[in-house]
């Protein structure tokens, strides 16, 4: 969802200059590119671009100069995405006792097909009352791609971290509405700080699922409460859903940055379709404390 959000004026826009030349010399060109590759599509897609007529490049790279945080944030998730995988190239099962009871129970979910009412046969337990949000994702990649749990696991944690620059973008520009603000939180969260990139060390993939997801549900509360929209307080309120079943604890963190968000509006007298954050005015209540006022002495006469 926070990705489908961050590209959609992206697409678009790829969408104008892709689809203004003709069809059939579009077809040409590829069964001529095929050809000259030896039906290599990688290859045809190259020799495409370099024979791509001069409007279609000067478009391309027109959108490039006037939207270049989107082919940055590209790049940086990228980066962040092959580092990720690189750290992972010689394991061949998660770390930590933490991954151990996360594959399991993700085991566990793949083997019954649903959600399970109980840990039997592995462990004597009646219910289930752990978040599961997590390893219903990699049971599923799991049987969609046919690799074995221990290794889904693996490769769908690092992927979830790297995504974690993308979410982090989108709530930091929805907070400063500044690309190179949004561009630098991608980056220390993706290349420069040790979290969460040690979480494949430490084995906490349901919570730094958690944190995924929370940026885009945070996101999606204040589009919600300032827009008044009906679609956007229906995405929010699956985004916490989803959030809940992912991770308890992450939970409490959204609960706390709603609880800070609405008491800045009550504080700085927002009106809903007004999102921007300036300094609380005297006139508000938190005004008032920021502000105290001013002592006035009346000049003799």
């Amino acid at each position: 969802v926070g990705f489908s959000l961050m590209a959609k004026k992206a697409v678009r826009l790829v969408a104008i200059w892709t689809s203004r030349s003709g069809s059939g010399e579009k077809q040409t060109r590829e069964v001529s590119a095929t050809r000259e590759t030896g039906g290599s599509p990688l290859a045809a897609y190259f020799v495409r671009v370099g024979d791509a007529p001069p409007g279609r490049l000067y478009r391309m790279a027109s959108w490039v100069r006037s939207y270049p945080q989107y082919p940055l944030l590209a790049i940086l998730f990228l980066t962040t995405l092959a580092i990720r995988l690189f750290a992972i190239r010689d394991l061949s099962l998660p770390l930590w006792g933490d991954s151990l009871h996360h594959t399991w129970l993700s085991r566990l979910i793949a083997e019954r097909g649903q959600v399970p009412d109980s840990y039997y046969p592995y462990f004597p337990l009646d219910s289930l009352n752990y978040h599961y949000g997590f390893h219903v994702i990699v049971a599923f990649f799991s049987w969609a791609t046919g690799l074995p749990v221990p290794t889904s696991l693996l490769i769908l944690g690092q992927v979830l971290n790297a995504v974690s620059v993308l979410t982090v973008y989108l709530l930091s520009h929805r907070l400063t509405h500044s690309h190179t603000a949004a561009l630098l939180s991608g980056l220390i969260v993706g290349l420069v700080s040790s979290m969460p990139a040690y979480y494949v060390n430490w084995g906490r993939y349901t919570q730094m699922t958690g944190q995924v997801i929370l940026p885009v549900a945070a996101f999606l509360a204040m589009e919600a409460v300032e827009k008044r929209s009906g679609a956007y307080a229906t995405l929010a309120a699956v985004a916490a859903a989803g959030l809940f079943l992912t991770h308890y604890r992450v939970i409490l963190f959204y609960v706390a940055f709603l609880a800070v968000y609405f008491a800045w509006r009550l504080a700085t007298n927002r009106s809903p379709k007004d999102n921007s954050l300036p300094a609380p005015s005297r006139d508000a209540p938190l005004g008032r404390l920021i502000h105290p006022p001013e002592n006035k002495t009346q000049e003799p006469p």
